[in-house]
């Protein structure tokens, strides 16, 4: 079962947010966008459906450019890392239904530790 993750890599932060997910995810199939349409295109492909999806906001306007979209994301468990703390940022993830909901400055050993979590339950979940 793959793991979408959205970031742009062209940004320090998706970089690193990226090769970090590919060292310490190892077996997990990462499928990586770099925009919103291309993500949002994902959705209408015949492929192995993806059960968690990481997301990375730059900035306020990335997170604004998804809500339209949330609809593609109800039966997925996601993981929002959003710009900062401010309130505003916070109320606007929030309308994505995250499972989990952190910011840039925190820690991403906590991200790939919920996205394990994550993995296991959906995992046992389909094994009777």
């Amino acid at each position: 079962m793959p793991v979408l993750l959205y970031a742009r890599t062209d940004a320090p932060s998706g970089a690193r947010l990226k090769q970090f997910l590919e060292t310490r995810l190892s077996g997990v199939e990462l499928e990586t966008y770099e925009t919103l349409e291309g993500l949002s295109q994902r959705f209408t492909q015949p492929l192995q459906d993806p059960s968690v999806a990481i997301l990375l906001f730059t900035d306020g306007d990335e997170l604004v450019e998804t809500l339209p979209i949330r609809h593609r994301f109800q039966d997925i468990s996601l993981v929002l890392i959003v710009p900062n703390r401010d309130p505003e940022t916070i109320a606007r993830a929030h309308q994505l239904r995250p499972r989990f909901l952190t910011d840039l400055q925190n820690d991403l050993t906590a991200v790939t530790a919920v996205v394990e979590k994550m993995l296991k339950m959906k995992a046992g979940r389909s094994n009777p």
